[in-house]
């Protein structure tokens, strides 16, 4: 089982299953594990964002540059960086890169994606 923290700013859309990926900068799950989803852990206000325990169904390397958004070694389209970028709670793509540059200092974010499904989802796949 994995725990993962949210920051508030993303907490409403992790709860309502509107978010199903997030990017760390470490590689902190693979396909087939178990998320738990927080938002204020460590504080007096941690609390569950969701009843269930999602599994992990896809991972990638993400790298976000001033050239744009490259998922698993390949640069994405403007197209496809903007739809990236709203799955993940942003809205579009340079929103995201502003996000990631500001919060880790950097003008080169390396990390790692962490996309889920309820159990739920995955019995209506097929």
């Amino acid at each position: 089982m994995v725990a993962i923290n949210f920051s508030a700013q993303f907490a409403a859309d992790v709860a309502s299953g509107k978010k199903r990926q997030t990017i760390r900068q470490t590689q902190r799950a693979k396909v087939g594990d178990r998320l738990q989803l927080y938002t204020g852990q460590r504080t007096k206000s941690c609390r569950r964002l969701t009843e269930a325990d999602p599994v992990v169904t896809r991972t990638g390397s993400i790298e976000i540059d001033e050239a744009g958004l490259k998922y698993d070694g390949h640069y994405q389209t403007p197209d496809t960086a903007n739809g990236y970028a709203r799955y993940d709670g942003f809205e579009n793509f340079d929103q995201m890169r502003k996000w990631f540059f500001d919060r880790y200092e950097t003008k080169r974010f390396r990390g790692f994606e962490i996309r889920w499904a309820f159990d739920d989802d995955l019995n209506h796949i097929g």
